[in-house]
């Protein structure tokens, strides 16, 4: 389907902000000016952002009856003008604490306030979706003004009703990895069952990580409703730009690996995008376009745009006014016949948008800018120090895999006698406690008061909550699976699993992955040490007419690893 070929009979639009860091805040503004300008904006029905493009979208989209106003939409550019003008990661850096924290107040206090996502409903503004990227899954995760789109076995393309705040939303989203910590959100604080949702928190990070285009879950949205919620698909990319010049041609101790890896990553991830806007094939407005021929940035400091660098660093007045003004006029090219074939009636008072005058700028602005490898600006003693340390981290990562790899599985076969089975009324720790209760609460739903088994046994009689724990292992094992097999015909399992590990200040838990299917559990584990156990927090429901779950023992047959 071409999307853009029905554009003359609808006004729904979907619009995809990539990240790119204040590069790409500054870029979509641009372009967001343009919109508002042509008119264009007023048929956006559905905005996905990405990191840099989350802080822009999400900033308009609560100012949005102030960014259409004539007058008022002056000030709220020069809002978020300033705000990538101030030195947000050098003060982040300052932060003893979680950095992430500090980038969710630093939005707090110079953007949002306390503004939910919910306070983004209604008056005309498109449904906004903030995406970051699951560490736990590797699926994507959408923040928006109904609540939380996040793949569960019971939530597929459905909403989780939870009120994020914008600050907390952008901060998720614009996370990037290793500098930034991901995000944590918990089974609690969605007041979700552990069937609903089996780990007990997950971890958020950067969208850019799984899609830095936003191009995915629109795709996803677009297919999902048999109504197409929009009929035209707008990407603007700020994304980084593949650099074409030599790739690995500095050494260090005579290595090409660094710039080697980093060139591969950069094809891969290149490849992965081309993909995804082959399957999408939406109108682009990218950074590296040239732009309209009435443009107020010139051609070769255009070019060097590409190359400017992704991070939340100050940006020069050079800067923001480059990009800025780009984005609007290469949306003013890309755009305009879909828009203002005509042409824009007023043209932009960039002084007053901006609040400072337009300065004419060169290429020779832009030299700290550029994105070129490091190791050109490092001193020599510098590449032998890093050359060293990279050495030491590939001989100790060598070794780590040569010991995790000849570690041989603990026990080849278990049988029933090697698990301890505790009766739920017999547990000590709370929390397990309570997720047998939650266990106990969703077989009470399933089997109700009819289900009979045994000598007239009757609804809860025919079900059993036990905590088993197995023989701690007495040797590393990298990982495997523990499959405990049962006759499918009696019963039903599930349950949650975790591996446990003591610690100085008592046990550790690390929820595992089970699945029951089939007459029997699978149970995936790694990286687990000497002492540590399995623990299995199990419900066991008699099939209607069978013999009830006198104990765990008495349900399953066979335990093995594989």
């Amino acid at each position: 389907m071409d999307m853009q070929a029905d554009l003359p009979r609808s006004k729904r639009v979907a619009l995809a902000l990539s990240g790119g860091g204040f590069r790409a805040t500054l870029f979509h503004l641009g372009v967001l000016l343009y919109l508002r300008d042509s008119g264009g904006l007023a048929k956006v029905t559905h905005i996905s952002s990405v990191s840099g493009g989350s802080i822009t979208a999400a900033f308009v989209l609560a100012n949005w009856n102030s960014f259409l106003d004539a007058e008022a939409h002056f000030g709220i550019v020069r809002r978020l003008v300033a705000f990538t003008q101030s030195d947000v990661l050098g003060e982040i850096s300052q932060d003893s604490g979680s950095k992430t924290e500090a980038l969710e107040a630093s939005y707090k206090d110079r953007l949002f306030s306390e503004a939910k996502l919910s306070s983004l409903q209604g008056e005309s503004r498109p449904e906004l979706y903030v995406m970051a990227t699951n560490l736990t899954t590797g699926d994507p995760v959408a923040f928006a003004t109904d609540g939380l789109y996040l793949k569960l076995p019971t939530k597929q393309g459905e909403a989780i009703a939870f009120d994020f705040s914008l600050a907390r939303a952008v901060a998720a989203s614009s996370a990037f990895p290793v500098i930034f910590d991901p995000v944590e959100i918990t089974r609690e604080e969605l007041a979700l069952t552990a069937t609903e949702m089996p780990p007990l928190w997950i971890k958020v990070t950067d969208g850019g990580v799984r899609d830095n285009s936003g191009l995915e879950f629109l795709v996803e949205l677009q297919r999902s409703q048999t109504n197409a919620p929009f009929t035209c698909l707008i990407s603007s990319d700020a994304r980084r730009c593949f650099n074409q010049s030599e790739a690995g041609e500095e050494t260090t101790f005579g290595f090409k690996l660094p710039t080697i890896i980093d060139r591969a990553f950069e094809i891969a991830t290149i490849q992965l995008d081309n993909y995804r806007e082959q399957e999408a094939k939406p109108k682009f407005v990218r950074l590296t376009d040239p732009a309209h021929e009435s443009s107020i940035v010139g051609a070769e400091v255009a070019r060097h745009l590409r190359f400017m660098r992704t991070d939340l660093g100050k940006f020069t007045d050079a800067e923001v006014f480059a990009l800025v003004g780009h984005g609007y006029y290469v949306a003013c090219k890309c755009l305009a016949p879909l828009f203002a074939p005509t042409g824009i009636a007023v043209p932009r008072d960039w002084d007053r948008t901006l609040g400072k005058p337009a300065s004419p700028i060169s290429a020779g602005d832009f030299k700290d800018s550029r994105r070129v490898p490091i190791a050109r600006h490092a001193a020599r003693p510098m590449r032998l120090v890093a050359g060293a340390v990279l050495m030491l981290l590939m001989l100790a990562l060598g070794l780590s895999l040569w010991y995790w790899l000849s570690a041989s599985p603990i026990l080849p076969v278990y049988d029933s006698a090697t698990f301890q089975s505790v009766h739920a009324a017999d547990v000590r720790e709370k929390w397990i406690t309570a997720i047998l209760n939650d266990l106990r609460r969703e077989g009470r739903r399933e089997v109700g008061d009819h289900r009979s088994c045994g000598a007239g046994r009757l609804g809860e009689a025919c079900m059993l909550t036990e905590v088993v724990r197995g023989k701690p292992f007495d040797r590393p094992s990298a990982s495997g699976s523990l499959i405990g097999t049962f006759n499918d015909n009696s019963f039903e399992v599930r349950g949650l699993a975790f591996l446990s590990s003591p610690t100085s200040e008592g046990q550790s838990y690390v929820a595992l992955p089970l699945v029951s299917s089939e007459g029997r559990i699978a149970i995936s584990y790694a990286r687990a040490k000497p002492n540590d156990e399995l623990v299995l927090a199990l419900l066991l429901i008699a099939r209607e007419g069978g013999n009830p779950p006198e104990s765990t023992g008495s349900v399953f047959t066979t335990w093995r690893f594989e």
